[in-house]
């Protein structure tokens, strides 16, 4: 059976201060430096460590290593936190959106403990392609952090932005691309062809839309011969993932944790496909059928004029007119806009599909991109709920202060107990519904709770209810208790 542990301790907070050393000095502690009598996220995760019995015999001594049982002396050790947005678009708090870096701390001295001087620490993400990498190292500390680490104890960790590309907007439309280092060691072009979960809908591939309007780059990664996904070599090679994602909503996928997380080790975005233009009853799925004749109007000539002009870069006075009629804000169906758009719904069925196909990679690939029936590197998860995102997530959700670490070694058994534990109903979830007999799979789970000091086993259906808002569009998703 899977064991998953929830830490829950409503007082649990951030600590305020990079580089959020520990609280103390512990026996094992590879940094001997000054501490920081605030940081109980250190000691959280390193109660969590114990509790997994890891490296259970060498507990209390200065030998003490939990992360040794997934990587040895010398080793690399790929830590992939969510850094997605350098804002919250509603206003609230950052963290409600990004991985707290004093997460990152905490996992980068345990794993130094387990690699030594001579292995390799990297904290990589591909953030969505218009995120200020820079800004979100300063606004996070992690920059602060990784430097006190590398000048003051040589820690090989080092911090990469895997994307390709970044990219301006202004009014929801591009104005400047600008080409990106992105991974040292390059990329792999993974086609998982007929083992993409696109296979037997991808006759309609001229639907897919990936991370902007030009459709017809997307189509080249995806169609009824290919579906192809330009993954980080870095990552490949890596032979064990802390997978650190965030606790929130996600507007098009419903929930997103861990799974969700992984899609950041792609570095060419418009690889990802994220909806198929149109609504149901033309076998899309960016918005739902519309009773009113002026809003498929004009949801209609967005597409059109989006296919036809701002993919070749004219035109944009008009889109500009477009965005004000959809009542948005910034871009052409965002959060702030009247209608539904962009796959921002319960109905969209596709990114499911997105999502699970990176994570076969992320699992079964190996380093040159070929698939295996075996699993190719081993994960750690440890989800960042101390404060959570509810409502318009993933980047305009709304702080909850929730004091919660989850932590596990399987991906969609952590990600079923998020949503659980969220609030949410995991038959409503298409990840779930779609890919997964939920039935089996959420028998096999065992799961720790470790509330006010005290472990206690309990069964998925007792996973406590923190009432998440969901997004506007999956108001039919929360749980009945």
């Amino acid at each position: 059976m899977e064991q998953i542990l929830i830490f829950l301790d409503k007082n649990l907070d951030y600590p305020r201060n990079p580089p959020f050393n520990p609280p103390e000095e512990y026996p094992e502690s590879p940094i001997k430096g000054e501490l920081d009598k605030y940081n109980m996220v250190y000691s959280a995760i390193r109660k969590m460590f114990i509790l997994m019995g890891l490296d259970a015999k060498n507990f209390g001594t200065s030998k003490w290593s939990p992360l040794s049982e997934f990587i040895q002396k010398g080793g690399t050790v790929f830590i992939k936190p969510n850094l997605v947005y350098d804002r919250n678009l509603s206003g609230d708090s950052i963290f409600a959106v990004i991985t707290h870096a004093s997460l990152i701390r905490t996992i980068i001295d345990y794993a130094y403990k387990a690699v030594g001087d001579g292995g390799r620490i990297i904290v990589a993400d591909a953030p969505q392609h218009d995120a200020d990498f820079q800004k979100i190292m300063e606004l996070t500390g992690l920059k602060e952090t990784v430097e006190y680490l590398k000048s003051n104890f040589s820690v090989p960790v080092e911090l990469y932005d895997l994307r390709k590309e970044y990219v301006i907007y202004k009014d929801g439309i591009i104005v400047k691309r600008i080409t990106l280092p992105g991974d040292p060691k390059g990329y792999v072009k993974v086609d998982l062809g007929k083992l993409s979960m696109f296979t037997g809908i991808d006759s309609n591939y001229k639907k897919f839309y990936g991370a902007d309007y030009n459709r017809k780059e997307t189509m080249t990664y995806h169609n009824p011969e290919h579906h192809i996904y330009i993954i980080s070599r870095t990552f490949l090679e890596s032979v064990f993932v802390i997978n650190l994602p965030k606790l929130k909503t996600h507007m098009k996928a419903g929930i997103t944790v861990s799974l969700k997380n992984m899609l950041g080790i792609v570095g060419e975005k418009n690889c990802i496909v994220h909806y198929r233009v149109g609504s149901p009853s033309e076998d899309g799925d960016e918005y739902p059928n519309q009773d009113s004749k002026f809003n498929a109007l004009l949801l209609k000539l967005n597409r059109m004029y989006s296919d036809a002009f701002l993919s070749k870069n004219l035109g944009t006075n008009f889109y500009r007119t477009m965005i004000k009629l959809s009542g948005g804000k910034s871009k052409f169906g965002s959060e702030s806009g009247k209608l539904i758009h962009s796959g921002n719904w319960h109905g969209n069925d596709t990114i499911w599909r997105t999502i699970v196909d990176i994570n076969k990679i992320a699992l079964y690939a190996d380093k040159n991109g070929e698939i295996h029936d075996t699993l190719k590197r081993k994960m750690l998860v440890l989800v960042d709920g101390i404060i959570g995102g509810e409502g318009q997530g993933p980047l305009a959700p709304k702080a909850k202060k929730c004091g919660v670490i989850i932590s596990g070694e399987n991906l969609w058994s952590v990600d079923l107990v998020a949503t659980r534990l969220m609030g949410f109903n995991e038959h409503k979830i298409p990840l779930f519904s779609r890919a997964l007999n939920l039935s089996d799979h959420t028998d096999n789970i065992k799961i720790n709770l470790i509330e006010n000091e005290r472990s206690k086993m309990i069964t998925f259906k007792e996973i406590p209810n923190l009432h998440f808002i969901p997004p506007k569009a999956w108001h039919n998703i929360t749980r009945d208790n």
